[in-house]
C-alpha cells in the first residue's frame, strides 16, 4: 500500500520532503517482504526496518533459491542484495531495482514472473481436461492393443490403474500451484504485535515447501515415465512368454510342445456328482479348444476307430488310462484330462496337460463354477488358460467368444449335443432325436442345428428339413468362433438353402488360409469333387489322412476319388490302410471297389457276409441296397420289388418322389407300357405339390419321367407348373441342369433328337459355370440315346462306349449301371451289327446275355433275341447259358 522507498512508519508526504532519510533501510524492508512472499518464510515479518537491521546483524537468511528453485537467477540475486548486511551492498535507490526488474522482463529473456504464476487457475482446469482425455485415449489404445496385437487381458486393467494413480499427482500439483500462487500474490498483513495475520495450515506449508520441486512439466514427465515403465513391463512379460523364460514362459517357447501337436481329451472324472458330467465337461473343453492353433485334437471318429481296434465299444468311457494308450498308439503327443468335484452350490473343475509318452504333467489349472452354467464357464476358462500356457497367440484367444455364447448356456443342451455327436459317429439314428432335444432346450445352439442338418442328410431326410436346420445354424452363426462360423457358412451353401457351390468352397478355403486346415480338408474335397476335380479332391483327402491317420472318412473318400480316376490298384492299397483304421468302413468301400472291378462274385460274397451279420455289422458297412442293386442289374425285377418293399430306400422318411422314382426305374428296365403310364399318373396324382415346401416338390422328376413314358404334352405341362410355382430363385438356379435334362427328354419324346443333344449338353455344364454334378460318365448315356434316336449309329455307339469307359465310383447306384449297362450292352450289339462290326456286336451280345441270364421271365424274350442275333453272327459258336 506504499510507494517504493517510503517507510511504512512514515507518511508519504513526510518522506518525500526529507532529503536526509536513508532509503536503503526501506530497500532492506522491501527485500524482506519479497523474501517472505516468494519463499513462504515469515522470519522477518512484523519488524520495523530498524529491528530488521538489528536482527540481521545476528542472523542471515538462507538463499531464496533453496526455497524457490524455479525463480529466475537475476530476481533471486536482487532479493538477496536487498537483504545484504552492508547498506552499500544493497541497491541504492528504487531506480536501481527498477532497472534490474526491467532487464529481467525484457532484456535478458528471463521470466520476471515465476512459472507457478503462469496460466493462473485456468491451468489446473486445463490439466484436468488433458488428464481426462489421456485417460480415455489410454483405455481405448489398451483395448485395441489387446484385440489387435494380442496383449494380455490384464494390460487393460493395468493401464487404468496406472492412469488412476496419476490423478492424485495432478490434484497435488494443482493444490501446490494454488497455494504458492496465493502466497506470492497476496501482501501479508500483520497484527499490532507484529505477527503475520495470515496463518498457513500443515498442508499449505507442505505445499509451499514442495513448490520448488513441483510443476506441471514435471508432473507430465513423471506420468510419461510411469507409463513407459508399464510398457517395459508388458514387453518383458511378452518376451518371457515367447522364449519360455520364467513363470510366464509358454510350453511352446520352452520346447515342451510344438504348434499343432496332436492331443487327445479324456473323459473327466466326476466326484460327488452325476458321472455323465465328465464326458460333457470334456466336450465343453474340446469346444473351447476347437479353434486352437496350439493343439490338433483327435477327432471323435479317430477315437472311435482306435477303440474298435482295441476291441472296445465305440461308446466306451475314455478314462485317462485308455486315452493315454490311444495317444501312444496314434502318435498323439499330449493328453488332456481332469476332474469335476461337486461342492455345495457348484463345482470345482481341474484340468491337466500330460505328456502321453512319459506321463509328465506339463500344466494344470483349476476353476470353480456355480451351478450348471458355472460348469460351462469354468470349462471355458480352463480352455483359455491352457491355450495361453501352451503359447497360442493371445490375439486369437482374446478374439474367441465365450463358450456359453459359442455353444450354449444350457448344460443339458450341451449334454444332448454331446450324446448326439457320438451317436452319429456310431451310426445310431438316435442322433437326430438327441440333436432335436438339444435345440429344443436352446434354440440358438448353432452347432446343434448344424449337427441336426448333417444327420438328417445322412439318413435321407427331405431337403426341406435339412434346409430348415441349416438355416437356423446359419442364423446364429455369429455366436461362433471364426473357423466354426466359416464351416457353418460352407455347409449353408453346400447342403443348405444357400445353394452356391462357389461360396461353399470359398468358405472352406478361408478356414484353411487361417491355418486350421485339419477339420475342413475333407469338407473342401467334398465340394471340389462335384466339379469333377478328382485329383485335387484326392490330394485334399490324402493330406487329411496324413494329418489324422485315424480319419476313416478321409481314406474312404480317397478311395472314391481314385476309383473315379480309374486308379484301381491305388484304391486297393488305400483300402488296405482303411481296414487297419476302420474295418466297418473298409467293408463299405470294398463293395464299391469290387463293383468298379466288375468282380460281382466277390461283391455277392461281401453282401452275403454282411447280411449274415445283420444288425451286428457296423451301420456304415451294412449297405442294404446292394441286394437291390444286384437284382436290378440281373433283370430280377420281382426280387428287386420284394427287397425294396422290405428295406425301402434307406431313407429316414418316405420322400414325395419315391413312387414316381419306382416307376422310373421299372420304365428304364422294361420300357413304356400302358400299365406303367397309368401307374405313373397315379403316383403323380398322389403328390400334393402346392402343399409341399418348394425344395421337396418333384416337378422335374415327374416331367422327365412323363417324357420318357412318351407323354410329351403332360411333361410340358408339368414343366410349366414348375416355372410358374417355383419362386425360390436359388433353388431354380441349382435345378437349372435338371430343367435342361427334362427339356431334353421332352425333345426326345417329340422326335427332336438333335435338340435333345443340345439340352443334355447344357444340363451337364450349367451349374455354377462348371460341371453340373460329380458324375462325368452320366451325360454320355443320355447323349447315346439322343444320337441313337437321330439315326446316328456311329455317334450313339461312341457315346455308349464313352459311358462304359468313364470311371465313376458311384456307378453301382441303382439309377446308373444296374439300369444302364444291360440296356447299353443290348443296344451296342444291335448298333455294331448295323455298322457291320461283327466282332464288337458279338462281344456286347455276350455281355448282355451274361448279365441277364437269370432275368425275370417277362424279360427273357430280349435275352432270347440276343442269343439269336449272336448265333447268326457266330454260327459255329454255341452261346453260353
Amino acid at each position: 500500500g506504499t510507494s517504493i522507498g517510503t517507510p511504512a512508519y512514515m507518511a508519504p508526504e513526510q518522506a518525500a520532503g526529507d532529503p536526509n532519510i536513508d532509503h536503503r533501510a526501506d530497500i532492506y524492508a522491501l527485500g524482506a517482504m519479497a523474501y517472505e512472499l516468494l519463499s513462504g518464510q515469515a522470519v522477518f515479518a512484523g519488524r520495523t526496518p530498524q529491528r530488521m537491521l538489528a536482527a540481521h546483524m545476528g542472523e542471515a537468511p538462507k538463499s531464496i533459491s533453496e526455497f524457490r528453485g524455479d525463480l529466475p537467477s537475476a530476481l533471486a540475486e536482487l532479493v538477496m542484495r536487498c537483504l545484504a548486511k552492508e547498506a552499500n551492498d544493497r541497491p541504492q535507490s528504487a531506480g536501481d531495482i527498477a532497472r534490474v526488474l526491467e532487464s529481467i522482463t525484457s532484456g535478458s529473456g528471463m521470466q520476471a514472473m515465476p512459472p507457478v504464476l503462469l496460466g493462473g487457475p485456468a491451468m489446473f482446469r486445463q490439466a484436468l481436461a488433458i488428464y481426462a482425455g489421456a485417460f480415455v485415449v489410454v483405455a481405448i489404445l489398451a483395448k485395441a492393443a489387446i484385440v489387435g496385437i494380442g496383449l494380455p487381458e490384464w494390460v487393460f486393467a493395468g493401464s487404468l490403474i496406472v492412469m488412476a494413480l496419476g490423478l492424485p499427482v495432478v490434484l497435488w500439483t494443482g493444490y501446490v500451484q494454488r497455494v504458492t500462487r496465493r502466497a506470492m500474490t497476496m501482501t501479508p498483513t500483520y497484527t499490532p504485535g507484529g505477527s503475520p495475520s495470515m496463518m498457513q495450515g500443515t498442508m499449505a506449508t507442505m505445499a509451499l515447501k514442495a513448490a520448488p520441486h513441483v510443476s506441471w512439466y514435471k508432473t507430465a514427465r513423471g506420468g510419461m515415465y510411469a507409463f513407459g515403465a508399464f510398457i517395459v513391463l508388458i514387453a518383458a512379460f511378452m518376451a518371457m512368454r515367447a522364449f519360455g523364460v520364467g513363470p510366464f514362459g509358454s510350453l511352446i517357447g520352452r520346447g515342451q510342445l510344438s504348434g499343432r501337436d496332436k492331443a487327445i481329451i479324456a473323459d473327466f472324472r466326476v466326484t460327488n456328482g452325476d458321472t455323465t458330467l465328465g464326458r460333457v465337461v470334456s466336450d465343453a473343453v474340446r469346444a473351447g479348444l476347437s479353434g486352437s492353433s496350439a493343439f490338433t485334437l483327435m477327432a471323435q471318429g479317430e477315437i472311435i476307430s482306435a477303440l474298435s481296434r482295441m476291441k472296445l465299444a465305440g461308446n466306451a468311457r475314455l478314462d485317462s488310462a485308455v486315452a493315454r494308450q490311444i495317444a501312444v498308439r496314434e502318435g498323439a503327443k499330449a493328453m488332456i484330462d481332469g476332474d469335476v468335484i461337486g461342492v455345495a452350490g457348484g463345482y470345482v473343475v481341474t484340468l491337466r496337460l500330460v505328456r502321453a509318452d512319459s506321463g509328465t504333467e506339463l500344466a494344470s489349472f483349476r476353476e470353480t463354477g456355480d451351478g450348471p452354467r458355472g460348469l460351462i464357464d469354468a470349462s471355458d476358462k480352463l480352455a483359455r488358460a491352457l491355450r495361453t500356457k501352451a503359447g497360442e497367440s493371445l490375439r486369437a484367444i482374446n478374439a474367441t467368444p465365450p463358450l456359453f455364447q459359442a455353444t450354449t448356456a444350457s448344460l443339458e443342451a450341451l449334454r444332448k449335443f454331446s450324446e448326439a455327436s457320438r451317436a452319429n459317429l456310431l451310426g445310431d439314428r438316435r442322433s437326430i432325436a438327441l440333436n432335436r432335444e438339444a435345440v429344443a432346450l436352446d434354440s440358438t445352439f448353432a452347432s446343434a442345428w448344424s449337427g441336426l442338418a448333417a444327420t438328417l442328410s445322412n439318413y435321407g431326410a427331405p431337403r426341406s428339413a435339412i434346409d430348415s436346420a441349416m438355416g437356423q445354424a446359419y442364423r446364429y452363426r455369429e455366436k461362433l468362433p471364426a473357423n466354426e462360423r466359416e464351416r457353418i457358412v460352407a455347409r449353408y451353401y453346400s447342403m443348405g438353402p444357400g445353394r452356391d457351390r462357389a461360396k461353399a468352397i470359398s468358405a472352406y478355403e478361408s478356414v484353411i488360409q487361417r491355418g486350421d486346415s485339419g477339420g475342413v480338408l475333407v469338407n473342401l474335397g467334398e465340394s471340389i469333387r462335384t466339379r469333377r476335380e478328382y485329383a485335387r479332391a484326392e490330394s485334399l483327402n490324402v493330406a487329411a489322412a496324413r494329418r489324422f491317420p485315424g480319419n476313416g472318412t478321409a481314406l474312404g473318400n480317397t478311395i472314391e476319388m481314385q476309383i473315379s480316376q480309374g486308379k484301381l490298384d491305388e484304391a486297393a492299397a488305400t483300402l488296405a490302410r482303411l481296414r487297419d483304421v476302420s474295418p466297418g468302413y473298409a467293408d463299405n468301400r470294398t463293395i464299391f471297389l469290387e463293383f468298379a472291378k466288375g468282380d460281382f462274385k466277390a461283391l455277392q460274397r461281401t453282401a452275403d457276409s454282411l447280411a449274415a451279420l445283420g444288425d451286428k455289422a457296423p451301420l456304415i458297412a451294412r449297405m442294404r441296397f446292394v441286394p437291390r442293386v444286384l437284382a436290378m442289374r440281373d433283370g430280377r425285377w420281382r426280387d428287386y420289388a420284394r427287397i425294396r418293399a422290405e428295406v425301402g430306400f434307406n431313407t429316414l422318411t418316405p420322400l414325395p418322389e419315391d413312387q414316381i422314382t419306382d416307376v422310373a426305374y421299372e420304365l428304364s428296365v422294361k420300357g413304356p407300357s400302358p400299365a406303367l403310364a397309368a401307374a405313373l399318373d397315379a403316383a403323380i396324382a398322389k403328390v400334393a405339390f402346392r402343399d409341399l415346401p418348394q425344395v421337396d416338390r418333384p416337378y422335374l422328376v415327374a416331367a422327365s419321367t412323363l417324357a420318357r413314358m412318351g407323354s410329351a404334352e403332360k411333361a410340358r405341362a408339368m414343366l410349366a407348373r414348375y416355372r410358374s410355382e417355383m419362386t425360390d430363385t436359388s433353388l431354380r438356379r441349382e435345378q437349372e441342369p435338371d430343367v435342361h435334362n427334362a427339356m431334353a427328354e421332352i425333345a426326345l419324346a417329340e422326335k427332336k433328337p438333335l435338340d435333345a443333344v443340345a439340352e443334355f449338353r447344357r444340363g451337364d455344364t450349367t451349374y455354377d459355370k462348371g460341371p453340373a454334378n460329380e458324375c462325368a460318365a452320366c451325360v454320355w448315356f443320355d447323349l447315346g440315346r439322343a444320337f441313337d434316336a437321330a439315326g446316328k449309329a456311329d455317334s450313339a455307339a461312341a457315346a455308349f462306349e464313352r459311358y462304359l469307359a468313364t470311371p465313376y465310383w458311384l456307378k453301382l447306384a441303382i439309377e446308373l449301371d444296374p439300369v444302364r449297362v444291360p440296356a447299353i450292352r443290348e443296344r451296342l450289339g444291335q448298333l455294331y451289327e448295323t455298322l457291320g462290326n461283327t466282332e464288337k456286336a458279338a462281344e456286347n451280345y455276350r455281355a448282355f446275355i451274361e448279365i441277364w441270364k437269370n432275368a425275370d421271365p417277362e424279360l427273357q424274350p430280349r435275352v432270347t433275341a440276343a442269343k439269336e442275333r449272336l448265333k447268326k453272327l457266330t454260327p459255329t459258336e454255341r452261346p453260353k447259358h
